[in-house]
């Protein structure tokens, strides 16, 4: 299944997922993200249940590190 949220990090749980860095450069993050979980009354999850997202990846636009 592919699935496409924008700006809704509220309907996962991240307290089983294993993150691993893709690419960080200008002002893009991307991470994947194994065992993700996805809330049960969001749009996306068809279950009746939380599920759990194998593989996604989550990618952030204008991410930028401030110099101190």
């Amino acid at each position: 299944m592919k699935y496409r949220v924008e700006n809704l990090l509220d309907i996962f749980e991240f307290h089983d997922s294993d993150f691993t860095l893709v690419h960080f450069g200008g002002e893009e993050l991307i991470v994947s993200v194994k065992h993700l979980n996805i809330h049960k009354n969001t749009e996306q999850n068809p279950s009746e249940y939380d599920m759990e997202i194998e593989c996604s990846r989550i990618t952030f636009n204008g991410f930028y590190v401030p110099s101190y």
